[in-house]
């Protein structure tokens, strides 16, 4: 995979909250050694995933965390079961509450970050965000996989005895 370039890494533990009211700004990376859910389902990962995070409120006073995460990966081809390169990006819209009923009351733009005590974890967060943006299976252009030729979907011929024949040989005969 290819390194991209040296960026400063977010904080783990944040107040979300107090972020939300400051409208802080981030912008730095999140080392993939620290996202131990996501090295389970790829193949390889660059070093660090990219992320840019805008806290504030929205139109309505919702504390809310908008943005945008990225990983370049290789994730393993379905067809040919070959490593494929591919560029994770994730859009974040978040809003920050307290628990399920604060989640059930946000806009369907929006998708709940739950927050139980002062701090929360970053790096969980853009780990979330960058499983939500795996897709649901990775293949190949077809001109480029090796297992897109090894299968066929055509006609089967079938010549063997249809067991249920001598059903209908007793059902002529009454």
């Amino acid at each position: 995979m290819s390194t991209p370039p040296e960026r400063k890494p977010l904080p783990r533990l944040v107040d979300p909250r107090k972020l939300a009211v400051q409208g802080a700004r981030f912008s730095g990376s999140v080392p993939t050694e620290q996202m131990a859910r996501l090295a389970g389902v790829v193949v390889s990962a660059d070093s660090a995933a990219e992320a840019e995070l805008d806290f504030g409120r929205d139109d309505e006073g919702r504390a809310v965390v908008q943005g945008k995460v990225e990983l370049g990966v290789e994730l393993e081809c379905q067809r040919c079961l070959k490593p494929l390169a591919y560029q994770l990006a994730g859009k974040v819209a978040l809003g920050i509450v307290w628990d399920l009923d604060g989640a059930k009351a946000l806009p369907r733009q929006l998708d709940p970050w739950i927050i139980e005590s002062e701090s929360s974890d970053l790096y969980e967060m853009v780990e979330d965000e960058l499983l939500l943006a795996l897709p649901i299976a990775a293949y190949h252009d077809t001109d480029k996989c090796r297992g897109a030729g090894s299968y066929s979907t055509g006609e089967v011929s079938d010549s063997a005895e249809n067991p249920f024949g001598i059903l209908a040989q007793l059902k002529t005969r009454q």
